[in-house]
């Protein structure tokens, strides 16, 4: 019974290449969604000063976008290309991506003028995102 336990434990500790294959696939979706993202800031920005004028600098919110930009072609650079090439750094990118994803959406809600302006209803839904991707980290830990 010990014997089995041990074996148990020891498939759980170890993850799968197919786990890794799985978070480079998010990996390189996350990377692709940015690419939305980034217009789409830029979008907002023009639309929240010009369309609807609630704000009156928005040259912080286009640096935040400039931002994430290249962070994401950081992250494009460090990224595997193939599924096959899985590692175990991806888990670190990953995690990387999520929490720089969260701080430069913080920074944009602040710079828009906090709870009260345009970008706030990104930050709940980026705050449920990210505790889904924080739950299918710790279940790929590094070897």
């Amino acid at each position: 019974m010990a014997a089995n336990i041990g074996v148990a434990t020891e498939m759980i500790d170890r993850p799968s290449q197919y786990t890794r294959e799985t978070l480079v696939e998010q990996i390189l979706w996350l990377i692709k969604i940015r690419l939305v993202v980034v217009p789409g800031i830029i979008i907002a920005g023009l639309m929240s000063s010009y369309v609807f004028p609630v704000l009156t600098n928005v040259a912080p919110i286009y640096l935040c976008a400039g931002i994430l930009f290249l962070f994401n072609v950081g992250y494009f650079w460090g990224a595997p290309k193939k599924v096959a090439d899985a590692r175990p750094k991806e888990t670190i990118l990953a995690m990387v991506q999520a929490k720089m994803d969260l701080v430069i959406l913080t920074a944009v809600l602040h710079f828009s003028g906090g709870v009260i302006k345009p970008f706030f209803s990104y930050l709940s839904s980026h705050h449920s995102n990210d505790d889904t991707a924080q739950k299918s980290i710790i279940y790929c830990r590094i070897d």
